[in-house]
């Protein structure tokens, strides 16, 4: 089965060293937080990105739970 793009990606940083377990990453959190909803969010911060291109990286470069509850805000239904 193919993984998701944004999984991909994440393999390949872990790979790379570029992250490890233990550091902060939002959208393990997301998915832990918010279940079901996760993938609607991610998918509504994805197609924020024709408006703002840079929006993934912001999103993945949260560094804290408080920080990404308050950035998810405008992309939950």
């Amino acid at each position: 089965m193919k993984q998701p793009l944004n999984e991909e990606f994440r393999r390949m940083q872990k790979l790379a060293g570029l992250i490890t377990e233990n550091k902060f990453y939002a959208p393990d959190y997301v998915a832990q937080k918010y279940g079901k909803e996760a993938k609607e969010i991610e998918t509504n911060i994805q197609d924020e990105e024709d408006n703002n291109p840079n929006i993934w990286d912001l999103y993945v470069s949260l560094e804290t739970p408080e920080e990404v509850d308050d950035f998810i805000k405008g992309f939950r239904s």
